[in-house]
């Protein structure tokens, strides 16, 4: 990996990183409502933004996480399970994975086992 394209890859992950940062919820408050139907709505609400609000907490996780690994230099790119190089399209599409496709199916696959 070329170090003009390390370069392009850090931009991109501070880039979002700093968008993530930024994005912010105001939150729901549940105050007293008039009907249950106006608690069930603000109780949806509060729900889908505290579920928001944890994954947008993964992704900064990743971005800084794939931030490290690229400053190490030789460790960026490089597949956590197995070791293999992660393929340069899949780093192209998502430059926080840490994990190749091969692994990341087995992962996932792992997952829904349990489920």
């Amino acid at each position: 990996m070329t170090t003009k394209y390390k370069e392009e890859i850090r931009r991109y992950l501070q880039q979002q990183l700093e968008h993530l940062s930024a994005v912010g919820g105001e939150g729901v408050s549940l105050e007293t409502c008039a009907d249950n139907n106006d608690f069930a709505t603000l109780l949806t609400q509060h729900n889908l933004e505290m579920a928001l609000r944890a994954r947008r907490s993964v992704q900064l996780a990743a971005l800084e996480r794939a931030l490290r690994r690229l400053d190490l230099d030789d460790d960026y790119g490089v597949c956590l399970e197995c070791g293999e190089d992660i393929g340069l399209a899949r780093i192209k599409a998502n430059p926080a994975a840490d994990l190749c496709v091969h692994c990341q199916a087995e992962a996932e696959r792992a997952l829904k086992a349990c489920a």
